[in-house]
């Protein structure tokens, strides 16, 4: 579930009540989704949901402080007074919300890499399982205020929990390396010697969960048509 401007209005058009509402009906729709995760998910499983839970909630004001001021043009100390920060909160929180509610559904997929995986913080991977020990890929990131980019993606040869994808941006440069391990409910991606692939603040690594298990036949075309670098 994402946030949706209000029928007929641009971002730039939004007041700062109706950015306010927007905030409201995704932090309602969250907590909802958390109550369910309370009852559904183990007791254990729940703790490591709470533990990351306040992480995010210590880093989402900070993040729409910055959105309110790169996008917003907010004065310092007056980032609440602007619909950018409370537009931002909304985003994060529907975001978020996806989140939950992949940990909710972990255990209902039936593939061990295949879907669509998103870190909460602006990446998003889609995977392909190979019928030879291997999977396909693609990782896109868009990461900050500032939007810096980044794409890359392959075939990775993977084994138990584990997958390593290593590509070469020409004879003359270093080796670049993608480890992706799996975690729990989640996928770790480490990256090595990735500047080749993105701006000056994207990464790809983080902490990845499964939103589906069915890609689009978009989705599908992506990661069978890498990004040419």
């Amino acid at each position: 579930m994402f946030c949706f401007l209000p029928s007929g209005l641009t971002q730039e058009d939004l007041t700062l009540s109706q950015a306010k509402q927007m905030f409201s009906e995704a932090d309602k729709n969250l907590n909802t989704l958390y109550q369910k995760a309370k009852t559904d998910l183990s007791e254990w499983e729940f703790g490591k949901l709470q533990e990351e839970q306040r992480v995010w909630l210590e880093s989402r004001d900070e993040r729409a402080e910055m959105a309110a001021h790169f996008n917003g043009q907010a004065e310092e100390g007056k980032e609440k007074e602007n619909a950018e920060y409370w537009r931002a909160l909304a985003q994060f929180t529907d975001t978020r919300a996806v989140i939950v509610e992949a940990w909710i559904k972990a255990d209902s997929f039936t593939k061990s890499w295949e879907g669509m995986w998103i870190d909460g913080n602006g990446g998003r991977m889609a995977i392909i399982e190979g019928g030879d020990d291997t999977i396909r890929f693609r990782i896109d990131v868009v990461r900050g205020p500032t939007y810096h980019l980044g794409s890359i993606g392959g075939v990775a040869f993977a084994k138990n929990q584990t997958a390593r994808f290593s590509t070469r941006i020409d004879d003359m440069s270093d080796e670049t390396w993608i480890t992706m391990v799996k975690r729990g409910k989640k996928i770790e991606v480490i990256g090595e010697n990735t500047m080749y692939y993105h701006g000056a603040r994207a990464y790809f690594d983080g902490d990845y969960i499964r939103v589906s298990e069915d890609l689009t036949e978009e989705e599908r075309n992506e990661v069978e048509n890498p990004p040419e670098y």
